[in-house]
C-alpha cells in the first residue's frame, strides 16, 4: 500500500487517506485506520483519471468526493457504519459539514444548484430546512448540533452577517444599528465559540480575525493588510482554525 496523499486528516485517533494498493498499481481508494492501527480500504478502486478528495473525518465517519482531473466534484459520498452513502442533499455535488453524525450545508431549494441558498441541517434521523426566505446562506460549520454560517441580510445594508443555529432558534450576531461585524468569512464553530475573519482598517482592505465566545465578539488580530492565511485543505480548509477557544491562523511576517 502506498500513500499518494499528501494531506492525511486526523481526528480522535483515526486517519483517512488516499492511497493506492499494489494489485491495483495507480488505481487509488480511500483507506481509513482506526484506533488499533488497522487499516481498510473504505472505496472502490478508481482509475488514474478519477481524482477523490477527503473533505473531512469526524469519529471514524467520512465526508468525501470523486471528479475527473480538471472537473469541480461531481459526487460527494458520507462514509458511515461501513458504508458509503450519498449525503441526504438536493445536489450531488453539495459537500455537507458533519459533526457526530449530523449535518450541516446550504444550497438551493430550486432546481437550479445556483440558485439563493438556503440552510439544511439532518439531525441524524431527519431532514430540516432551517431558513426559507431566499436570503442567500452560506459557509455552513455544525459542531454538537448548533450551526455557524454566513447570511446575506440587510442591516445597514446588504452584507454576510454572522448567524448561528443554537438547536432552537436561529439568531444574528450583528449590531443592528451599525451592521457590524459584516461581509464575515472562513466560519468555524466548535463548542458554542465562532471563529470568523471580516475586513476593515483604514479602507476597508485588511483583513482581522474575531472570535463569539458566546456572549460577545473580541477582535484577536489586527487588521492585518496581507490578509489571513487558512489551510486549503482538510477540515480547516477555508476556516479560521478552532477548538476550544484556541485559534491557529498564519499571517506574514511584520503585519
Amino acid at each position: 500500500l502506498e500513500i499518494v496523499d499528501e494531506f492525511p486528516l486526523l481526528n480522535n485517533g483515526t486517519i483517512a487517506f488516499i492511497g493506492t494498493d499494489i494489485t491495483f498499481p495507480r488505481y487509488n481508494a480511500i483507506y481509513l485506520t482506526d484506533t488499533s492501527k488497522t487499516i481498510k480500504r473504505i472505496s472502490n478502486y478508481f482509475q488514474p483519471e478519477i481524482w477523490l478528495k477527503i473533505f473531512q473525518i469526524n469519529n471514524g465517519q467520512i465526508i468525501w468526493g470523486r471528479h475527473f482531473y480538471l472537473d469541480d466534484i461531481d459526487t460527494v459520498f458520507w462514509y458511515k457504519d461501513s458504508l458509503n452513502i450519498v449525503p441526504p442533499t438536493k445536489f450531488r455535488k453539495t459537500v455537507p459539514r458533519l459533526s457526530n453524525g449530523q449535518l450541516a450545508w446550504c444550497e438551493s431549494k430550486t432546481t437550479s444548484p445556483d440558485g439563493s441558498k438556503e440552510l439544511f441541517f439532518y439531525d441524524g434521523t431527519n431532514t430540516r430546512m432551517l431558513t426559507d426566505d431566499n436570503i442567500s446562506d452560506n459557509n455552513a460549520d455544525i459542531h454538537n448540533g448548533k450551526i455557524a454560517w454566513a447570511r446575506d441580510t440587510i442591516i445597514a445594508g446588504k452584507n454576510r452577517h454572522l448567524a448561528i443555529y443554537d438547536g432552537t432558534k436561529i439568531r444574528l450576531i450583528v449590531d443592528t444599528t451599525t451592521g457590524l461585524p459584516k461581509d464575515v468569512y472562513n466560519i468555524k464553530i466548535h463548542s458554542g465559540k465562532i471563529a470568523f475573519s471580516t475586513f476593515g482598517g483604514s479602507f476597508g482592505l485588511d483583513e482581522a480575525i474575531f472570535l463569539y465566545d458566546g456572549t460577545s465578539i473580541n477582535q484577536i488580530t489586527s487588521w492585518l493588510s496581507e490578509g489571513v492565511g487558512t489551510p486549503s485543505y482538510g477540515e480547516y480548509a477555508g476556516r479560521i482554525p478552532l477548538n476550544n477557544g484556541q485559534i491557529a491562523f498564519a499571517m506574514k511576517k511584520g503585519s
